[in-house]
């Protein structure tokens, strides 16, 4: 640098001290402060130095690696394999089973409160509520009982209140013993709804 700018007069603070110092153009490390730097014109800072032309790698290969749009084909009813996901379409459910097991759907429609037997005892089964709702006609109980005894405590509605108990896998009560009746008792108020009901061992 000094072959090509000819040494210059500066003026250098040192140790408290202003004096004028002759500067050859060279650097040396921590002797010179240099202000801001700019940039004009066009960066290129693609690969290869030339824009737009060369493709950037991915991997330690060198060579440009594609890409793809994989698109799959529609899933139909069975089952497919996916690489490592298994997809199982299950066919459409008979609305009078459960899980392969029959049910017993039983209309309540009481006139008045008093007991209604859902069912009838059957030898060696019991009798399982998987699902009901229940409606009021006036304020009042209802409970559910074997004949023996009670299943459920007196479940307080209000005039025209009710519950629904979703579909269940298990049930939401049960007799208590095989060959047992499964009845529905309410006090002031009459129920209305459905019960649906599985009969077995």
């Amino acid at each position: 640098m000094s072959d090509l700018i000819a040494p210059v007069k500066m003026l250098r603070w040192d140790t408290g001290t202003l004096t004028w110092i002759s500067w050859d153009g060279s650097l040396t490390t921590g002797a010179l402060v240099i202000g801001a730097v700019t940039q004009s014109g066009t960066w290129t800072v693609q690969p290869g130095n030339t824009a737009n032309t060369t493709a950037w790698k991915v991997d330690g290969s060198a060579v440009t690696q594609p890409a793809s749009l994989v698109t799959l084909p529609p899933l139909v009813a069975g089952t497919a394999n996916i690489g490592d996901v298994d997809v199982l379409t299950l066919p459409a459910a008979n609305p009078a089973t459960a899980f392969g097991k029959t049910l017993t759907y039983v209309s309540i429609n009481q006139s008045v409160a008093g007991t209604t037997i859902l069912a009838a005892a059957s030898v060696g089964n019991k009798h399982k509520i998987v699902s009901a709702i229940i409606v009021m006609s006036a304020l009042g109980t209802v409970k559910f009982a074997d004949g023996v005894g009670d299943l459920t405590g007196p479940m307080d509605l209000a005039t025209n209140g009710g519950f629904v108990w979703p579909a269940s896998i298990a049930p939401y009560t049960e007799t208590a013993a095989t060959n047992r009746a499964l009845n529905l008792v309410t006090t002031i108020g009459a129920a209305r709804g459905v019960v649906a009901i599985l009969t077995e061992a």
